[in-house]
């Protein structure tokens, strides 16, 4: 099949996958628009609803000016005259501002409940409790002279909030307002469209007071928002007022519905025009040319050729080429395997050389029935149990003996000192860790033992040596290498110490003592070794009397 052709029917592919591809990410934008304007919308109406408050709030309070200002100065009179607080109090009841008197009553301070005794903090001291029910507004008053306590209930018709009540009834003309509701805290109608809320919508408002947030309920494009509005200063509380608001949104989901479809039709046709131009155009790109690219990409990750087989592609001008690339790759086969040889003896000679370096470390041991040994086998085993590769695993066991080579550099007499160390002698020998990575180098085939060497005293709360690495820094191997080297050593006899038992040495690591704490270790290591510490405990007595018997 020539090129031309070929390329028609893929470039059709990509343009229905391209149409498509389009098509979802504009019904997504679509939407989210569609989302962003619907939350535009309720956030301006909760405003409304709330500056509808401020609005009630504002003409109750325009009463209040003179009411305010007398009820101080009986304060004030009754602080300099405590015995004339009956007189004093009735003078101000008398006045009452045009304010209806429902009721008074003068009452102990101690019966008062919790919430009201938190507002009367002073001797002398007074608070108000506004409300409105039903066009009239409720002020009840509160008077405290030391344990007395004077409640007086006022009540004003509010002629001025009829005013409010015709604009809250042409809400419901608006497009997405289907009605709205404001009530007193017994939840009763103030203003609004709906005259009474269900005991389900009653619950709803038990949770607002509850949370103090907004409530939202969602049936499809139907949204109905709850809120409740009050407001407190130190001498009176406005509220809580309740207001529900029914919103309907079909109106925007229906034209986001029709846009969508228009538009799907013009990317419908845009393809089929971007089609036909590109095959017009497109004369010299095919697919088989992946198959080669992905063969070198493989060779660059494995070093492996392995033969294109395209000899019946359906492209005839491309088969001389593959022809000839699969006689290169024969050509070249024979090298890439004596290559492989050669990596494989270097590999070999690495391991032969951190195999003597063992040996030569096993010379400056403690004297503890070969530590480096059990320290390279159990933490064989961690990595294992942590799921690392098996390449890891192999070389952590080959190089986990390494830990401590460069002691080898520490005087003798030091290492096997039974007294205390000095400051200097300690600060020696942890140079070791240094010196180890020093001796193993820095080849790339010899990174995992250099970390070991390097590392294993690091703690994972940064306070370990020779750098302070902290966390993840640390390489997993060295991690590993840690606790087991630190879980050998508080089972092995030095000459500075005694040995411990399995159930000793993991309490030790688990809750710490004067020297070790859990802190120092690696979490993830640190939880895997306590899972198998019952395995832990027995490999290390297998290994111990296997090498010691």
């Amino acid at each position: 099949m020539k090129l031309e052709n070929l390329l028609r029917k893929e470039i059709t592919r990509v343009v229905i996958f391209g149409v498509l591809s389009m098509l979802m990410l504009v019904l997504i934008l679509n939407f989210y628009f569609v989302e962003r304007i619907i939350e535009n919308v309720k956030y301006t109406n909760i405003n409304y609803a709330y500056n509808l408050f401020l609005l009630i709030k504002g003409v109750s309070k325009s009463f209040d000016k003179d009411f305010h200002e007398y009820l101080e100065e009986t304060l004030d009179k009754i602080r300099n005259d405590e015995k004339n607080a009956d007189l004093y109090v009735s003078k101000f009841v008398s006045l009452s501002y045009g304010y209806k008197i429902e009721k008074i009553d003068k009452i102990k301070f101690d019966s008062l409940q919790d919430f009201e005794k938190k507002r009367l903090n002073e001797p002398i001291d007074y608070f108000i409790y506004k409300n409105v029910f039903s066009m009239t507004l409720e002020k009840i008053v509160y008077i405290r002279v030391n344990n007395i306590v004077y409640i007086i209930d006022f009540t004003l018709p509010l002629d001025e909030l009829k005013v409010f009540v015709d604009s809250i009834r042409r809400l419901q003309n608006l497009d997405f307002i289907k009605s709205f509701g404001i009530y007193s805290n017994d939840m009763q109608p103030i203003l609004g469209t709906i005259d009474q809320i269900s005991d389900e919508q009653r619950k709803i408002f038990e949770k607002v007071v509850k949370t103090g947030k907004i409530v939202e309920e969602k049936n499809k494009s139907n949204v109905t928002i709850y809120a409740m509005f009050d407001e407190e200063d130190k001498h009176e509380k406005f509220g809580p007022i309740f207001v529900v608001m029914n919103l309907d949104f079909s109106i925007v989901y229906n034209q986001a519905y029709k846009y969508g479809y228009l538009f799907f039709i013009v990317l419908i046709m845009f393809g089929i025009y971007i089609r036909f131009v590109s095959v017009k155009f497109s004369k010299q790109i095919t697919f088989p040319f992946s198959k080669i690219i992905g063969n070198m990409k493989n060779f660059l990750d494995s070093r492996i050729y392995e033969q294109v087989d395209l000899q019946n592609s359906k492209i005839d001008e491309l088969n001389d080429l593959f022809y000839s690339y699969n006689k290169m790759v024969e050509q070249t086969s024979s090298d890439i395997e004596s290559q492989k040889v050669l990596i494989k003896e270097v590999e070999e000679a690495y391991v032969h050389f951190a195999t003597k370096l063992s040996e030569v470390a096993e010379i400056y041991d403690e004297q503890t029935g070969n530590h480096i040994e059990r320290v390279g086998i159990l933490s064989a085993f961690l990595a294992l149990k942590l799921n690392l590769s098996k390449d890891f695993i192999k070389r952590i066991r080959i190089y986990a003996p390494l830990h401590d080579i460069g002691k080898i550099k520490i005087p003798r007499k030091i290492l096997m000192k039974k007294s205390k160390l000095t400051d200097q002698e300690w600060e020696l020998i942890k140079t070791h860790t240094i010196y180890g990575a020093e001796l193993i180098g820095d080849k790339p085939h010899l990174k995992i033992a250099r970390n070991i060497a390097l590392y294993h005293h690091e703690n994972y709360d940064g306070s370990g040596y020779p750098k302070g690495l902290k966390g993840n820094d640390i390489p997993i191997e060295a991690a590993i290498v840690k606790i087991c080297d630190v879980y050998d050593a508080l089972r092995s006899k030095r000459p500075y110490k005694d040995e411990m038992s399995h159930k000793e040495a993991l309490k030790v690591i688990v809750q710490g003592d004067m020297k070790t704490n859990p802190k120092h270790f690696n979490p993830e290591v640190l939880k895997v070794f306590i899972e198998n510490e019952k395995i832990i405990g027995e490999l290390w007595d297998k290994v111990y009397r296997g090498i010691n018997k």
